[in-house]
């Protein structure tokens, strides 16, 4: 899977995003047949949604991340796909706001010795 998923970034990046979704298409398909959901599952669902941007499948990408779980879609891969949506459809706000740190990130605090402590 891994070389796969590599393959799929080189070919991205090489501009080849043909190439890019043969190679992810072929990760996916390793994927499905792992037991468990592999740790770069969500990192190679974000690469195909990138490519499908790039590739003028920009509504598309938007429908899917509008049917998304919540916490997947708070992830940083997700949210840089969400920015490059964002971008396809020359709104650089959204992009900004879908890049910005999460309000739950900013203002979660912790207990520490009886006093509270935010984590930044």
């Amino acid at each position: 899977m891994m070389v796969y998923a590599a393959r799929a970034m080189l070919e991205f990046a090489r501009g080849r995003q043909e190439d890019a979704m043969t190679a992810q298409r072929a990760t996916e398909s390793v994927e499905r047949g792992l037991v468990t959901q592999h740790i770069l599952a969500s990192r190679a669902q974000a690469r195909r949604l990138e490519i499908m941007v790039r590739s003028g499948e920009a509504e598309l990408v938007r429908q899917a991340l509008d049917d998304m779980d919540e916490d997947l879609r708070a992830t940083t891969a997700m949210r840089v796909v969400q920015a490059t949506a964002s971008l396809a459809h020359d709104d650089p706000e959204a992009a900004e706001a879908a890049l910005a740190p999460s309000s739950r990130a900013r203002h979660r605090s912790t207990t520490h010795a009886g006093r509270s402590r935010h984590c930044w």
